[in-house]
């Protein structure tokens, strides 16, 4: 184990320290609601089957999701994303009226 760690320049616990799986509160902060989101099984096998596709079918399966988002009436991104913005409301913005 300590030819290991010396091989990848680390200390030999590394190899025996809790994961994010075992222990949830290594999961960065920003990274949690995400991780919290895969329970859902549905999630999980959408998300494992956009694994290797080419970077344009990602676009494009996000894209579809902002649409269908859009069509079920939520904003493109959830709120706790970090491109979320929030929309204008009309009487924040009276040009939106017209």
């Amino acid at each position: 184990m300590l030819a290991l760690a010396e091989y990848f320049n680390v200390q030999a616990e590394y190899f025996f320290s809790p994961t994010p799986r075992q222990d949830p509160e290594l999961i960065p902060e920003e990274d949690r609601s995400v991780a919290e989101e895969f329970i859902d099984p549905e999630l999980r096998s959408l998300a494992r089957k956009a694994v290797d596709l080419s970077p344009e079918s990602q676009s494009l399966l996000s894209s579809i999701a902002e649409r269908l988002r859009s069509s079920e009436g939520l904003p493109s991104v959830p709120p706790d994303c970090i491109t979320y913005t929030a929309p204008v409301s009309r009487e924040a913005n009276p040009t939106l009226s017209a």
